[in-house]
């Protein structure tokens, strides 16, 4: 954990054996309604799921009440803002077969799952950022957006699926 990381409340963190997680200097995790305007449904949520699960937290990061869940890799860069609820995820955390998805076992993560999100990243209050998304640095995801692929650095992405409304120059 870098230094002056600060906290509005408790976050949830679990982690599994093996694993690592990185939260960069000055960021703050906001798991309470007093730090948020738009109020947040539950606290921050980081988790580590597999062995040798990655979640990187860049350095003046803030995020409120997401939940952010890593099987094999999250990289969140620096100065980002993850609104209210959101959600980041790097695993289907189901087989997508019927008879397996409950009791079956976790699919195993492969290379191209990973999630990256570059610097200065904004992603709006409910917006859910799917296993194999890149997000280049500058871009903005609106609110309730649902990604699942790659978005321009500069990007203005919106809607479910996301689309690209503009790219502009940083």
């Amino acid at each position: 954990m870098g230094k002056n990381v600060r906290f509005v409340g408790l976050p949830i963190i679990t982690m599994t054996r093996e694993t690592s997680l990185a939260i960069g200097e000055g960021s703050l995790l906001c798991s309470s309604t007093r730090g948020n305007a738009l109020g947040i449904d539950h606290p921050v949520v980081l988790r580590t799921w597999l062995p040798g699960a990655r979640l990187s937290i860049g350095s003046d990061v803030g995020i409120s009440g997401a939940s952010i869940c890593a099987s094999l890799s999250i990289e969140i860069g620096d100065g980002c803002l993850i609104g209210a609820n959101a959600v980041i995820i790097d695993s289907d955390m189901h087989p997508a077969r019927g008879p397996d998805r409950r009791y079956g076992p976790h699919p195993e993560p492969r290379p191209s799952d990973r999630v990256l999100i570059g610097n200065n990243v904004f992603i709006g209050t409910g917006a859910i950022v799917l296993k194999g998304s890149t997000i280049g640095s500058n871009a903005t995801i609106g609110a309730g957006a649902v990604v699942a692929g790659e978005v321009p650095q500069g990007a203005l992405a919106v809607g479910n699926p996301f689309s690209i409304l503009r790219v502009t120059a940083d």
